[in-house]
């Protein structure tokens, strides 16, 4: 048995994807909230932020140095009697970020970072759009080209609805952020080293190319654009499978009838272990998590409003949604709603809703990835003006960017760990349970998983797979974090014992 087998699981491997278990049950929350005694070093630990989910409606989010750094920006402006627009600098990491590339540029910055740090970064493509546009991706992980036991997954994903422009940019404008200071933040640098970062800034450059940019702080922006759909005339994030059936379907079946676009990110779903995802919108200052849609499916002509469909992980969804909105102060305090189009909905308390309050529709992405894979996806509108006038998008990267990187950071939070038979090897697509929770994780073919949790509880986990005896019953205790320090999950693995052993001992 050899490391270089990507099925195999080593000694060493588990041997450093160490174990801590809590006595207790799942929801109890101790006490004395903290790391415990014994395993304290795979204890979950939390983010620079504080814990989210108790923050009152009436708080005001804490402002991060780049809010700052804009208020002053403004102040002096002021001062000196400059026009607002022309105080914000277009530059940072020497890329210009007062414009919006075409999507030869974009494909060209994509590839220019990827030859520039070759040991960091590398470009791949999903396929191609209606009219033969690349869909390409930059990939950011320490060791880009193998991914390490382990290593979770996150990918953004934007401007799906082509005149929905700001995310385009803004995931361009992290790529960039990323590798540049790489060797300048210790957040950043932890990221690199221990997440693989997809980042695809367009699934619709149809669209975009017929979008154009709004005037100068022109609000309320216009809302009504045929480049929002594919050049099929297709809305992308209407045409994603229906959830509210089974889920053990084909690929082929899932993506036959659908949109070139909608295919190829279908299959890039399904083909990888992903852990955490983000798609980037435009039209209001939101972050949505599942579920968009209700069951039973309303008719096509009807809109509902005001009513919740909850997925079985609503808290670690709105504590997902929170983590986003609270760097985000425009966006947690609802500050310029005014600028939003009348009649998107809100004030949105917090800056988050669940989707299906919000307004109900089917056929989202969000909802495919929760419900198809192991993904949990939230949707993120950054901005009001959906194509905002060029010089906007500097602030608007000032806005999102601290809320970008804790967004990555929430994959090391919860659980992971290894599902392995009694000969050491990864089970592949073996399901882990978790008690009272209904939505269950399969294992990569490496037999790892991942399952987001939130820190403070006791959870109890359980593994099978065809073939074998469930596994032991274990419990874990998903700590608080250290303060300063980034989320770091905790690691418990499973073992499975075959059918035919145990039978052989009853045998005997």
């Amino acid at each position: 048995m050899t490391d270089t087998n990507p099925d195999c699981v080593s000694q060493s491997t588990l041997g450093t994807m160490h174990t801590a278990i809590q006595p207790g049950y799942k929801g109890q929350r101790q006490s004395k909230p903290g790391i415990p005694a014994t395993g304290k070093e795979c204890c979950l630990a939390r983010s620079s932020l504080d814990r989210l989910g108790d923050s009152s409606k009436e708080m005001k989010v804490k402002q991060h140095p780049t809010h700052i750094m804009r208020k002053t920006l403004k102040l002096l402006c002021a001062i000196f009697l400059l026009p607002g627009l022309s105080c914000i600098p277009c530059e940072e990491d020497g890329q210009d970020l007062c414009q919006y590339q075409d999507h030869a540029q974009l494909l060209q910055g994509l590839d220019a970072l990827a030859a520039q740090y070759p040991k960091l970064a590398s470009t791949g493509s999903i396929g191609k759009s209606v009219e033969g546009r690349d869909l390409r991706y930059i990939k950011i992980s320490k060791k880009v080209n193998k991914r390490k036991v382990g290593e979770p997954m996150v990918k953004y994903v934007g401007n799906m609805h082509g005149d929905e422009a700001v995310g385009r940019q803004l995931i361009f404008y992290l790529a960039n952020y990323f590798l540049t200071n790489y060797n300048r933040s210790s957040l950043v640098k932890f990221l690199v080293d221990n997440t693989e970062i997809f980042l695809l800034p367009t699934l619709n450059p149809d669209g975009f190319s017929l979008s154009n940019a709004s005037q100068p702080n022109t609000y309320p922006c216009n809302h009504f654009s045929k480049a929002r759909k594919n050049a099929n005339d297709v809305d992308l994030n209407r045409d994603f499978p229906y959830i509210w059936g089974p889920t053990n379907v084909s690929y082929s079946s899932l993506s036959a009838g659908r949109q070139p676009e909608t295919a190829s990110m279908i299959n890039w779903i399904l083909a990888k272990p992903w852990v955490l995802s983000a798609n980037f919108h435009g039209g209001a200052v939101v972050a949505s998590y599942p579920y968009d849609s209700h069951s039973p499916r309303p008719a096509n002509t009807r809109v509902l409003r005001g009513q919740t469909s909850l997925a079985p992980d609503d808290e670690v969804f709105r504590d997902l949604a929170l983590t986003y909105s609270q760097q985000n102060e425009e966006m947690y305090n609802q500050t310029n709603r005014f600028k939003c189009r009348k009649g998107v909905g809100g004030p949105f308390p917090e800056g988050v809703t669940n989707g299906a309050y919000w307004y109900d529709l089917s056929g989202s992405m969000q909802d495919f990835n929760y419900w198809f894979s192991n993904c949990m996806e939230i949707t993120l509108e950054v901005s009001c003006c959906k194509h905002p006038h060029p010089q906007e998008l500097h602030q608007l990267w000032l806005d999102n960017k601290q809320s970008m990187v804790e967004l990555i950071a929430k994959v090391h939070m919860g659980v992971k760990g290894l599902v392995v038979n009694t000969a050491g090897w990864g089970v592949r697509g073996a399901t882990v349970a978790v008690a009272g929770i209904d939505k269950n994780v399969t294992t990569s073919r490496r037999g790892e998983y991942w399952r987001l949790l939130l820190p403070g509880y006791n959870y109890t986990l359980t593994a099978s797979a065809p073939g074998f005896l469930p596994s032991d019953t274990v419990t874990v205790f998903v700590a608080e974090a250290e303060d300063g320090l980034p989320v770091t999950a905790t690691v418990q693995h499973l073992f499975l014992k075959p059918l035919l052993e145990e039978e052989g001992e009853k045998e005997e």
